[in-house]
């Protein structure tokens, strides 16, 4: 996902037109017609936020080999991030931002990390009661690998901390902490 964009391309329902802004402050409006002034702007920039009507997203300018560039929509929720193409700056309107930022927001709505069942939820059977999908990895143990090495002595120094309240395991990424945990 790219950097902040310092332009920020963003409807107004009051005036009817988007707004651009650059560090805060408003510089140009474009009116949904306006495809000539729109067109002079984008062929200048490499990058702005887009706060429309149906959703919002970062659009980047992004150079290839061969041509000037093309530009791509980025829309993150829920730590998942959804990249589309919009293409050449000459098929970058405002209609077609729009358009995207919809298909962005619904393809962010249930993101593939959500768990793939439904879990029917029941008086007590749920941490987090009232919620429709929870994420499966929060409340399950993994599985301990089929090739475990066992270290007793770390067992055992875990068996010996089981009267206080609190565990801190710390270590360096990779180092087993999860698999010690788990068994």
């Amino acid at each position: 996902m790219p950097k902040p964009s310092l332009h920020v391309l963003a409807w107004s329902p009051e005036h009817q037109h988007y707004e651009l802004t650059t560090h805060g402050h408003l510089c140009q409006s474009f009116r949904p017609d306006d495809r000539q002034q729109w067109q002079v702007w984008l062929s200048e920039h490499t990058s702005f936020a887009f706060h429309g009507q149906q959703g919002q997203m970062s659009v980047v300018k992004e150079v290839r080999q061969r041509g000037a560039g093309y530009w791509y929509a980025y829309s993150t929720r829920r730590r998942h991030t959804s990249k589309r193409y919009l293409g050449p700056t000459h098929g970058v309107t405002l209609d077609r931002l729009e358009q995207e930022a919809q298909t962005l927001a619904v393809a962010n709505a249930v993101p593939p990390q959500m768990m793939q069942q439904t879990i029917q939820e029941s008086p007590g059977s749920s941490p987090c009661q009232g919620s429709a999908l929870l994420l499966e990895t929060k409340y399950t143990l993994p599985r301990p690998p089929s090739t475990l090495v066992r270290r007793e002595r770390l067992l055992n120094a875990l068996d010996a901390v089981l009267e206080h309240r609190l565990l801190l395991c710390s270590a360096s990424a990779g180092a087993g902490k999860t698999t010690l945990l788990s068994t």
